[in-house]
C-alpha cells in the first residue's frame, strides 16, 4: 500500500471514533442509533484490518525467497504407526 492509502485509511478510522464517541450517549435510547453504531464498530474493524494487512517490504519479500520453502506431503498431516 501507498502511503496515501494508509493515510486515508487512518483518517477513515479517526472519522468512526469520532462518530462512536458522538452515539455513545444515544445508544440505549434509540434502536436506530444503536444499529448505526454497530455498523461503524464493524466499519472501524474493518479499517484496522487493512491498516495491518499491509503489503510486504522489499526485505520481508527478500527474506521470503531466500528462506527454504520446504513443501508438506499429505502423509506429515497422519501420525505413522
Amino acid at each position: 500500500m501507498k502511503k496515501e492509502d494508509i493515510n486515508n485509511i487512518k483518517e477513515s478510522i479517526m472519522m468512526c471514533k469520532i462518530r462512536l464517541r458522538n452515539m455513545q450517549p444515544y445508544i440505549k435510547n434509540s434502536e436506530k442509533i444503536s444499529q448505526s453504531y454497530n455498523k461503524v464498530l464493524i466499519e472501524k474493524a474493518i479499517l484496522r484490518e487493512k491498516a495491518l494487512h499491509k503489503e510486504p517490504t522489499f526485505m520481508q519479500k527478500l527474506v521470503r525467497k531466500l528462506s527454504p520453502n520446504k513443501k508438506k506431503l499429505i502423509c506429515d498431516y497422519f501420525k505413522s504407526c
